[in-house]
Order: C-alpha cells, then sequence, then structure tokens
C-alpha cells in the first residue's frame, strides 16, 4: 500500500498533493503503513480515507478503489453506526469504541492532533468479530458424552489461538498508539520552537533594523530643503543598510527552504552546505538528479542535522562526509565522520537523531545509526521515491 499511497494523485482529493499534508499526518500514515493490524486514517473535513495492506485485504470484495474516497461513500451501510463514533472523536477529542453487528467487527477510533495541536482525523483499527464460546459436547445415542471429538479440539485450539492473537495485536496497538502519541507531540513541539525561532529573528533582526531606517527615512526628509548635501548621504547609507537587511531576510529564508535547493537540488544545495561547514565535509556522488520536493527537503535537513551533530560531537580533528544515491526505487542518504563517536546502548539518543528519524518516518522511510567509541558515526536514511 506505500507505493499506491505514494503513486495516487491526491492533488484531485481534499487532501492535497502529499508534499503539502501536516507532518502530524505523514507520521500516522509511516506508522499506519507499517502496521500488520487492520488501520485506517480518516483526514479532514471529509474524512478522507487512507489504509493499509491489512485494512486493504478487508476491503478488496467492496471498494478496490476505496484510497482517497470520503468515509461516508465507502462505509456505506456501516456509516449510520461507525459514521457517529468519527464526528465524535473529531468534535470533543476523545477515542472511542465500537461494534459493528452489520459487519461483524469490532473497532476504536482515536484522534489524531494536526500540527497546530487540533484535532485532524481519525484513527481506525478495526477487527473482525470472534465467537469464544465452548465447543459443543457430542452425545452417543443413548445420551451419553463422548469425550471431546478432534474436531472439537480443535476448534478449541484454534479459538484460543485466535484470542492469542488478538491480545498480541492489542498490545502491538498500544505500543503503536503510543509511538504516535509522542511523534505528535515531538512534531508539535518542534513546530512551536522553529516558530518561536523564526519569530525571534524576525523581531530581533530585520524588524529592528526596518524600524531605524524608517526613522532615519523621516530625518533625511527633514533635512532635504535645509541640506540636500547630508540628507543625500543619509540616504545613500539607508541603501546600504536596506541591502543588509534584505540579505538578512534572505538568510532567514534560505534556513526555512535553501533557495539553492528549490532551483539546483540536493546535491547543489549539500554541496555549498559542506563549504560552509565548521568541520572538513566531503559531498560524494554529487549528481543524482531531482526528488520530489518534499524528500529532497527532508534528506536536506537530516544531512544538515547529522552534519550539526558531527560538528558538535564528534571532535575538533574530525572529518565528515556525504554520499547521496537513488536507486531500486529508494533516495539513501549517508552522514558519516571519523570522530570520537559513541556507545548506542549508554547514550539515549538527543533531539537531533529523533528529528531526523521524525522526519524520514513520515514519508515511509527509515533511519540506522551505527558507532563505537573512537569508531565515528554513520548516519543512513532510506526514502521511497514515488
Amino acid at each position: 500500500m506505500a507505493s499506491r499511497v505514494r503513486k495516487l494523485g491526491w492533488e484531485s482529493t481534499p487532501l492535497g498533493s502529499i508534499a503539502t499534508w501536516p507532518r502530524s499526518l505523514r507520521s500516522v500514515v509511516a506508522i499506519c503503513l507499517r502496521s500488520p493490524l487492520r488501520m485506517a486514517i480518516f483526514w479532514g473535513p471529509e474524512l478522507t480515507c487512507i489504509f493499509n495492506d491489512a485494512e486493504r485485504d478487508a476491503l478488496a470484495d467492496h471498494h478496490s478503489d476505496a484510497l482517497g474516497m470520503p468515509a461516508r461513500e465507502l462505509l456505506g451501510d456501516l456509516w449510520d453506526a461507525v459514521g457517529p463514533h468519527l464526528q465524535a472523536v473529531i468534535d470533543r477529542g476523545v477515542a472511542r469504541r465500537g461494534h459493528a453487528e452489520l459487519a461483524q467487527l469490532t473497532y476504536s477510533c482515536s484522534p489524531i492532533l494536526d500540527d497546530d495541536g487540533a484535532v485532524g482525523g481519525v484513527l481506525l483499527v478495526s477487527q473482525a468479530t470472534i465467537a469464544e464460546g465452548p465447543a459443543e459436547a457430542a452425545f452417543d445415542s443413548g445420551g451419553r458424552p463422548f469425550h471431546q471429538s478432534s474436531r472439537a479440539r480443535l476448534e478449541a485450539a484454534t479459538a484460543r489461538g485466535r484470542v492469542q492473537e488478538r491480545g498480541r495485536h492489542e498490545h502491538e496497538l498500544r505500543a503503536l498508539l503510543s509511538d504516535l502519541r509522542a511523534a505528535q507531540r515531538r512534531v508539535a513541539a518542534a513546530g512551536d520552537a522553529e516558530r518561536r525561532r523564526i519569530e525571534r529573528d524576525l523581531h530581533d533582526g530585520a524588524q529592528q533594523r526596518l524600524m531605524a531606517i524608517r526613522l532615519e527615512l523621516a530625518m533625511a526628509r527633514e533635512l532635504l530643503d535645509r541640506d540636500p548635501e547630508t540628507a543625500a548621504t543619509r540616504l545613500e547609507a539607508l541603501q546600504h543598510e536596506l541591502d543588509e537587511t534584505l540579505d538578512e531576510l534572505r538568510e532567514l529564508a534560505h534556513g526555512l527552504y535553501p533557495a539553492l535547493l528549490a532551483s539546483d537540488g540536493l546535491s547543489a544545495a549539500l554541496q555549498s552546505t559542506a563549504r560552509h561547514c565548521a568541520i572538513p565535509v566531503r559531498v560524494q556522488e554529487p549528481d543524482i538528479g531531482r526528488a520530489p520536493r518534499s524528500i529532497e527537503n527532508a534528506a536536506y535537513f537530516c544531512c544538515l542535522e547529522a552534519l550539526q551533530n558531527a560538528t558538535k560531537h564528534a571532535g575538533p580533528r574530525a572529518c565528515a562526509s556525504i554520499r547521496v544515491t537513488m536507486r531500486d526505487g529508494l533516495l539513501e542518504f549517508c552522514v558519516s565522520d571519523d570522530g570520537d563517536g559513541f556507545d548506542p546502548a549508554a547514550v539515549r539518543p538527543g533531539y537531533g537523531i529523533v528529528n531526523v528519524r521524525d522526519r524520514v518516518e513520515a514519508l515511509g522511510g527509515k533511519v540506522e545509526v551505527t558507532s563505537a567509541p573512537g569508531c565515528g558515526t554513520t548516519v543512513v536514511g532510506r526514502i521511497p521515491l514515488p
């Protein structure tokens, strides 16, 4: 299903292109697609549906084209039973459980928060209803019970196995939901921190400069009649000050989405970053072509995060290298250094590595970090291409 999700023309649905999805939605979709449980995501005002392989198998006989379909249309006769629960989760932000007699299934609905902390959708996990009653005893012609037959024992064992399997799935579901809530909290915290940083940079930098330029312009206007030569000198200085302010704003915009990444692609942006890094950095295989903007963006900032970690922790004499490839339907990036390294079993992952994992997993990818004391650190990320 991951491939179908990436290839579907979401632009024609209320969700829009994947690149515009909130980070929280992309994180939930990544968890959903990897889960063995039957999961469906209903997002937005029309509760547009995204689901995984297990749910696809259950829907195959009813809706072969269910991906991207509104919940009311997808659920059909089940809407009267399930729909009110979905809407209640959206309205109140509280998880609900239910049972659909018509489809012989039980389900749970959990709220999914968007990047602003509001409820943006619902995660629905369902499972077929299992009869758990005891097997009927067999009787002979005289009304005396036989020992339980082989078939009855097999049916009882199957029922016990299904109960155990359900318990295992419920345990996995609780773990997945815990990971989901933690990822949502991290995404929300990261978004708040980034907004505060931008606000602070604008307030302390460009805003202060622009206010000063405004005052200087008022003073220059007063000088125009009395001392035109001095006024001209001040205006020339103000032009220089405006140029510096524009450069500062461009630098701030560069931190949000580098212009070179947009115009020339991932390889050129990484080479530019390598030239300004505090430690020597070598970029291998520089020409890989273009990937979708969302994937290039994630790979670029993941490489930056890994380089920042190397600069802080690898040691003053460390060197780093970046390798990016696109093959076999994957974009793979690898950032390695020959610095001090660390013991992954003894050191808890910092915010930087957690952020790298969140970015990559939001696009259905995976991240591996390998290190050892005295042997440097390597961060490898693999992101599926559409």
